[in-house]
């Protein structure tokens, strides 16, 4: 894997213990004054769950990428191999 890639993961990886540790304080704060926090929660989950889960979704495109990429040079190396 190149450094992107370990950048990317490492990045979504302290997205989600970010994400956990608001979802935890905002949860003691709801219970003291559900009114006030209630739209605070909802975009602290919006945005906590967005930005590491776009970049597992790149993640995971760049490798869809590359095993496509080898299935296809895989079969045309067979075609290849039997003309």
């Amino acid at each position: 894997m190149n450094k992107s890639i370990w950048h990317l993961v490492l990045f979504s990886l302290i997205g989600y213990v970010l994400f956990v540790l608001t979802c935890s304080t905002s949860f003691y704060m709801i219970q003291s004054d559900p009114e006030i926090y209630k739209e605070t929660f909802k975009i602290l989950v919006k945005t906590g769950l967005l930005i590491p889960g776009l970049s597992l979704i790149i993640i995971l495109g760049i490798r869809l990428k590359k095993v496509l990429q080898w299935i296809g040079s895989s079969l045309f190396n067979i075609k290849r191999i039997k003309s």
